[in-house]
């Protein structure tokens, strides 16, 4: 019995189990495709392949080989929330599986198996796994960057360059945040002789060539105002110098608390432990390379390119944390065994409590699936369907125009107003803003789950 309680494969095929357990029961649910997806998926349906390159509607912004992969998947497979979260739920699966071979190639085996289930339990990662956005995708690219950086130890380090070379520009263009991976994979492979230079040099044009062409190209039309505005609390507080150390520690701790909500930040505390493991010990290039992940997302903060903190786009981070937290927790098990059994111990049962409690009480958005199925049930032929939520552009697939078109509608017309968010009264206020000067009356009103589909007509 003691054997199998401390056997450290068995936890690992556990934490498997219980992550595919996890992700499967959220994918089986099929969720409500919520705002970030639904705009996200209207750009996609209604935008051919060139088109996808330029500017996106409704500030979303996704990189050009995932976009041109959903445009795939529509293509060949039509519009089913069960298809276009398949894409995420496998590279979820496929990030937790390759975590595996990674963790046990740089840790302890019972460290091995703390990594893993710091994934496997993240509430964080399994609802981004049933999300129709690249983050999982994200977090698998880094962790097979890191693998291949870890896995190809014994080669000449001019070969891990070219290497490299070949791989940065398809990482760099499924994932935009893949950037900071492979700049600190290049600080960590930096070259101790010609041949290697040489090589370097390649790797250099190779990854700054392929980020220019997305920097110049897609990156810049799909940087809108709306989007940057959105991330403003993610950047350093430079108007406020006394309060740059505060922002920095909570920023951190933020990274680590969204990996493995909502124990995780505890990691952060161990995770300089780690760190100064892996760069005294054979492995000081990962070292190198997990600093300088972070330290490349820190740096694009710093200039108001990329949040930083507490947030789903720092998903890409996820393994880096994984290992260093881990790595922490075996340093000071070595110190204070008891103190890092409870550690371990704590961060797993408190973060797995979370993703238990998700399984069953599931996180819920507006029903703006209801609320489409209604209004398509009751509408009349040529009656518009108006509002100012972009989620609805992928809902009606193009027929839904703003509010401010019921200027157009004739007298003795009738519209239909969808809207989410908010409670009814306000919803009503919203909605006779924008409908009731131009001569609407509201004639009907049905409510759904923090979303309402209301019918007005022209009087006058």
């Amino acid at each position: 019995m003691r054997s199998w309680l401390t056997d450290a494969k068995v936890w690992t095929v556990a934490f498997l189990i219980g992550g595919v357990f996890l992700r499967v029961s959220h994918y089986a649910l099929n969720h409500v495709i919520w705002y970030d997806e639904a705009v996200l998926l209207a750009n996609v349906i209604t935008k051919n392949y060139g088109e996808l390159l330029g500017p996106l509607d409704k500030a979303v912004a996704a990189p050009p080989f995932y976009l041109w992969l959903l445009k795939s998947v529509h293509l060949l497979f039509g519009d089913e929330p069960y298809i276009w979260r398949l894409l995420p739920l496998l590279a979820g699966f496929a990030t937790l599986f390759a975590t595996v071979p990674l963790a046990r190639a740089v840790l302890t085996p019972h460290g091995a198996a703390f990594a893993v289930g710091i994934l496997a339990v993240s509430d964080t990662h399994v609802k981004l796994c049933n999300t129709v956005k690249p983050y999982t995708l994200d977090a698998l690219i880094t962790t097979l960057l890191l693998y291949g950086l870890v896995r190809t130890a014994g080669w000449p380090l001019a070969r891990r360059l070219l290497a490299l070379a070949v791989v940065a520009p398809f990482a760099l263009c499924t994932s935009y945040p893949s950037a900071f991976v492979v700049g600190g994979l290049l600080l960590a492979l930096w070259p101790n002789d010609r041949r290697s230079f040489v090589a370097w040099l390649v790797a250099g044009a190779a990854i700054l060539g392929t980020f220019a062409l997305l920097y110049f190209g897609p990156i810049h039309n799909q940087r809108v105002g709306g989007l940057v505005a959105e991330w403003r609390t993610y950047y350093p507080p430079w108007a406020d110098p006394w309060q740059l150390p505060g922002w920095l520690v909570k920023s951190v701790f933020g990274v680590f608390q969204d990996m493995c909500n909502p124990s995780g930040a505890a990691l952060a505390v161990v995770a300089p432990l780690g760190l100064l493991a892996f760069w005294r010990s054979e492995r000081w290039r990962l070292a190198v390379a997990l600093a300088g992940l972070f330290l490349a997302a820190l740096a694009a903060s710093a200039v108001k390119s990329y949040p930083f903190g507490q947030n789903r786009l720092m998903q890409f981070a996820a393994p880096a944390v994984g290992l260093l937290g881990a790595r922490g927790v075996e340093v000071l098990a070595r110190w204070r065994p008891w103190a890092g059994v409870a550690l371990a111990v704590a961060v797993i049962c408190v973060a797995d409590g979370l993703s238990l409690w998700r399984a069953l009480h599931p996180w819920e958005e507006p029903d703006a699936r209801a609320v489409t199925a209604f209004v398509r049930e009751h509408r009349r032929a040529g009656e518009p369907v108006l509002s100012d939520e972009g989620n609805y552009l992928y809902y009606f697939h193009g027929e839904i125009r703003p509010l401010s078109a019921g200027k157009d509608v004739p007298v003795g017309g009738r519209v239909w107003a969808v809207m989410d968010h908010h409670t009814p009264e306000v919803r009503h206020e919203y909605i006779d803003r924008h409908l009731v000067p131009l001569g609407f009356t509201r004639v009907g009103a049905t409510e759904f789950f923090r979303a309402g589909a209301y019918l007005y007509e022209r009087t006058r």
